[in-house]
């Protein structure tokens, strides 16, 4: 027997017609359920009505206006009056919710709707502001908020998500949380047909990538200071850079007053995952330098590609890296990543070696696999 899901997420980008990993995802993991129900947040510019994607995913972005943020501070209501109005047609068997800092409007939302309905709440966890390293005064207001909030709430879920295992399990017993509450469910679906080793790209032993958001916790600041240091030392060198955000601005600002606009190539979000894996086979190595993460995803996918990962122990990497076997560990300071990146170029046969096992490594997140796993979990919740 198949089931009506709620899922209340906060990533608005469906509202806005992206077709983005969370889109990816819902198309294999709809086909284990009746239909699948997503309500997310407003978006500026963005549908305003319920639509149709895929076969059997409803989408229910919030209608109420932006202005002073109202459609903010009452998403709590919204989500509880649309669950109410889907559940007289189609009976809710399962609520779940991203559970997002500081003030959780989504998952008190789904909480409600647990009540009324008497329905499973399964709670997401993908990462902890600011941890292991925060690099801004928010990301320790955002976890003291978790922490709270998880310490205080546990009790009302049915269960709660974890993508990774070494980094967030511990995390949550420290709060109080019992194991037995936990479920391990990554969040990394990788289509291997896409993400492979191209062996026709011919790879550029100079050349490094970094992919993700242009954000504070991503400490790109440290990066841009040693592909600057190195590149004094070595010549040729060249840093692809995919992605998008708020640092976006000063990156390229950065880059222009080095005068590293031939060196530094800004590409923003590529249009489909087979040009990013394009990058990756391209190039020596990818570099994560991040102070705190849920995924990151793009290691993964790198991995896959059999392309060298330089990555610091955060979210899924903690779990996943063996260094020196599959992947290199850095730390958060520039020199250490300098370091890293001419021992990446003055070692090719031991980069290939690290590079083979790393795209044996990361089999158990390929797309379906990973995403029948989610499914077949959720489904032990369902009322």
């Amino acid at each position: 027997m198949k089931h009506h899901i709620l899922m209340v997420t906060g990533d608005a980008g469906l509202a806005l017609g992206k077709q983005n990993i969370f889109y990816e995802m819902l198309k294999e993991f709809s086909t284990h359920f009746e239909g699948v129900h997503v309500i997310c947040g407003s978006a500026k510019g963005g549908n305003k009505v319920p639509f149709r994607i895929h076969k059997n995913v409803m989408v229910y972005p919030s209608p109420r206006s932006r202005f002073l943020r109202k459609d903010f501070w009452t998403h709590a209501n919204f989500v509880l009056e649309t669950a109410l109005e889907i559940h007289q047609k189609t009976p809710l068997g399962l609520a779940i919710s991203h559970v997002v800092p500081p003030f959780f409007p989504g998952t008190r939302g789904a909480m409600q709707v647990s009540k009324e309905l008497g329905i499973p709440h399964l709670a997401e966890v993908m990462h902890i502001p600011g941890f292991p390293k925060a690099d801004r005064f928010m990301d320790h207001i955002e976890r003291s908020r978790m922490n709270q909030f998880l310490a205080r709430h546990h009790e009302e879920f049915s269960g709660i998500r974890i993508i990774n295992e070494t980094e967030l399990k511990p995390y949550l017993r420290k709060l109080g949380v019992p194991e037995k509450k936990l479920r391990i469910i990554p969040a990394f679906y990788l289509d291997l047909k896409v993400f492979k080793p191209r062996p026709e790209i011919k790879k550029n032993m100079k050349q490094f990538v970094y992919a993700g958001r242009f954000e504070t916790n991503k400490n790109i600041p440290a990066l841009l200071t040693a592909f600057v240091g190195l590149s004094e030392k070595i010549p040729g060198l060249k840093l692809k850079m995919i992605g998008d955000g708020a640092l976006a601005p000063w990156v390229e600002k950065e880059r222009d007053r080095l005068g590293l606009q031939h060196e530094i190539e800004l590409l923003g979000w590529l249009p489909t995952h087979t040009d990013v894996a394009k990058i990756y086979n391209e190039s020596l190595a990818l570099i994560m330098p991040s102070f705190s993460e849920g995924g990151p995803r793009v290691t993964l996918e790198a991995m896959a590609s059999e392309t060298l990962v330089l990555s610091t122990p955060v979210g899924i990497m903690k779990e996943v890296m063996e260094p020196g076997e599959n992947a290199l560990k850095i730390d958060w300071r520039a020199e250490n990543i300098e370091k890293a990146m001419r021992w990446s170029i003055e070692h090719p046969a031991e980069v290939s070696r690290i590079a083979k096992n790393g795209q044996k490594s990361i089999h158990k997140f390929e797309y379906h696999k990973a995403i029948a796993h989610y499914a077949e979990t959720v489904l032990q919740f369902v009322s």
